[in-house]
């Protein structure tokens, strides 16, 4: 008998221990919930841009937040709530783990197996550039990312459109398949193509439920004079976005033509908000604007020059890059003394 009540007792307070616990759980989660409330009304930039309810979204997830068993669940229910942002630069952070909330296809227009076959002169350079050239002196760099993760690699890709313009050589930028990155090195590759400070974009930031005044955001000439003279074009596509698609809009306002294909529309500067359950959500904390005060989110960057080529085509050419060679040699030609 006294077996059985020692059953009884040890199976209650286990009951007992496990209520206790999903009470702990449903509190910290209520606790994440109102954080992340917070976050997105207070310092979340796009908040209003899609005409999201987010009040009524709250409302609607709130018992699958507060019933999350363990982090991975509460995890779940966040990406499906965000997810009707349709935003890239929102994303979780589970420790080491980046979890991201919308996907794009993004299909580049470049091919980059084609290179070798359509330009004698080639070569990789570091781990994110490859240069080339041709014989009438049209020189070719394509850079991969802005991202400084490899500084090395960073230093040679800059390097290698210094070196461009300091031999005055006309020049082909190709950025197709760059999806942004740290913007001070874009800021960097952009300083050889100005001679005095330059505007080239706007934004808007959001903190503390406000929104700050307008800032224009400016490249600087190169420190030591190096400037290439022209001309220069900017290869691009529905893969440039962020601090690439920045990168468009600085060379643009350098007097470089851009050629190629419409950019996805996708910046915002992610900050974090720890939720204090483990898990911290990225959010964008600006609008980005072009000089007009245009938003580009949703929107991206127009090419100069519009190559409106099919997937199919860069399976054996590529119209971006013979189109940038006509614009270039058309140039250089008209440059020319008369004879």
């Amino acid at each position: 008998m006294r077996n059985s009540v020692g059953v009884v007792l040890v199976a209650g307070l286990a009951l007992s221990l496990a209520g206790a616990a999903r009470a702990q759980d449903r509190d910290a989660n209520g606790k994440a919930v109102e954080k992340l409330k917070t976050a997105i009304d207070d310092s979340y930039s796009y908040r209003d841009r899609l005409k999201i309810d987010w009040k009524k979204r709250f409302e609607e997830y709130e018992p699958r937040f507060l019933g999350a068993a363990n982090k991975e669940e509460f995890i779940k229910v966040a990406m499906e709530i965000l997810s009707a942002a349709k935003d890239m630069h929102i994303w979780i952070k589970d420790g080491n783990k980046t979890i991201g909330t919308h996907k794009m296809e993004l299909k580049p227009n470049f091919n980059p197996r084609l290179l070798p076959k359509l330009m004698p002169q080639i070569k990789q350079v570091g781990k994110i550039a490859v240069i080339g050239g041709w014989p009438d002196g049209v020189r070719y760099v394509a850079i991969g990312t802005w991202d400084d993760r490899d500084p090395t690699s960073m230093k040679a890709a800059i390097g290698a459109v210094r070196e461009a313009a300091e031999a005055k050589a006309p020049l082909i930028i190709d950025v197709r398949p760059n999806t942004g990155g740290n913007e001070m090195n874009a800021r960097a590759v952009a300083s050889f193509f100005v001679s005095k400070p330059t505007a080239y974009s706007k934004h808007v930031t959001r903190s503390k439920g406000k929104d700050s005044a307008v800032q224009e955001r400016v490249i600087q000439p190169d420190r030591a004079g190096v400037r290439h003279p022209g001309p220069c074009v900017v290869l691009m596509g529905p893969a440039n976005m962020s601090s690439c698609e920045s990168f468009l809009l600085m060379m643009g306002a350098a007097g470089c033509k851009l050629i190629g294909a419409r950019s996805a529309g996708s910046s915002g500067n992610p900050k974090p908000h720890d939720l204090g359950n483990g898990v911290v959500v990225m959010l964008p904390s600006w609008r980005d604007l072009s000089m007009d005060g245009k938003g580009l989110e949703g929107v991206g960057v127009t090419p100069d020059i519009v190559v409106d080529a099919k997937a199919d085509e860069f399976k054996t050419a590529d119209p971006v890059l013979a189109k940038a060679l006509e614009h270039l040699r058309s140039q250089t030609a008209s440059q020319r003394p008369a004879q």
